[in-house]
């Protein structure tokens, strides 16, 4: 189902519960953690496009993100309860679907992170970009 202002509360509830099971003390995780909040307030503003499984109530997978130009639409997150066998799977499915019309889907970058990184490459990319971390020294 589409997210709509209503639904948001319910997405941010899902948002807490979701960094709440990974207990992970990485801070990259409370930075992406504070992006999605912050991106649900604003949400409207932003112009971001949304969806949502909700199964008995509660919002288990939710997924944004915004058409990028005329042929191209992107990710900007996409979280689910693993719990739920399939349900990423399903969340970009049906997500994808209203971008019919657009030639392709960005699903942004996999931060190194292996898992991520097979899931992406599951959906046979037409084009992969090398990131790199760049540090200056004085």
């Amino acid at each position: 189902m589409p997210i709509t202002p209503d639904l948001i509360p319910a997405c941010v509830k899902s948002t807490l519960a979701w960094y709440e099971r990974r207990c992970d003390d990485d801070p990259c995780m409370g930075h992406e953690k504070e992006a999605i909040l912050r991106a649900f307030a604003h949400f409207r503003e932003l112009k971001l496009v949304g969806g949502a499984i909700v199964i008995d109530g509660k919002v288990e997978a939710f997924t944004f993100g915004e058409a990028l130009n005329s042929d191209t639409v992107v990710v900007h997150i996409e979280k689910g309860n693993a719990d739920f066998r399939g349900i990423y799977q399903m969340i970009n499915q049906q997500f994808c679907r209203q971008w019919r019309h657009m030639r392709y889907i960005n699903r942004e970058e996999d931060m190194g992170i292996e898992g991520l990184r097979q899931a992406k490459l599951s959906y046979r990319p037409v084009k992969m970009v090398e990131k790199y971390d760049v540090t200056i020294g004085k």
